[in-house]
């Protein structure tokens, strides 16, 4: 029931981020509907290595154990560089208070379910390629959320 409850609260923020952004990108004078825009080649790259899953537990790790990690980093790289205006810094931030709740979500999910060897090795295949995709839209490289040795261990507690 927690992760349940856990997973309601993060589509609510991510309901809240969309609306923060929309709004956002309509004071600046655009079109605040996604939909109207063509997403990139590398746009498409990065949503495979996010969305292209089968299992629960891949989705689970290409979401919250890598994509919210890198949408953090992403964030904080924005912020350090100051080449935003400070309205859309105050925006930024709203958007990323919540993103540390969502990786904890996605640790509490495979510290229950990634209990295997096999499951755990597949996690972080997911968590390299994720990053790996990461990097090359970004040119950064990101650390992962942290290492396989860490989780092993946090999934026997």
């Amino acid at each position: 029931m927690d992760i349940m409850l856990g997973l309601g609260d993060q589509i609510r923020d991510e309901v809240k981020h969309s609306k923060l952004f929309s709004r956002r990108v309509e004071e600046l004078g655009g079109d605040p509907n996604v939909i109207h825009y063509k997403p990139t080649d590398e746009d498409l790259f990065l949503l495979e290595r996010t969305a292209d899953w089968d299992e629960p537990i891949e989705i689970i790790t290409a979401l919250n154990c890598a994509g919210e990690p890198a949408l953090a980093e992403a964030f904080k790289a924005i912020m350090e560089k100051d080449i935003v205006d400070p309205r859309t810094k105050d925006v930024i931030h709203k958007a990323k208070i919540d993103e540390g709740n969502h990786i904890n979500l996605g640790k509490k999910m495979l510290a229950r379910f990634a209990t295997d060897d096999a499951t755990q090795e597949r996690v972080w295949e997911i968590v390299d390629a994720k990053f790996e995709a990461a990097y090359e839209f970004h040119g950064k490289q990101m650390d992962s959320m942290s290492r396989p040795d860490e989780f092993s261990q946090a999934a026997g507690d």
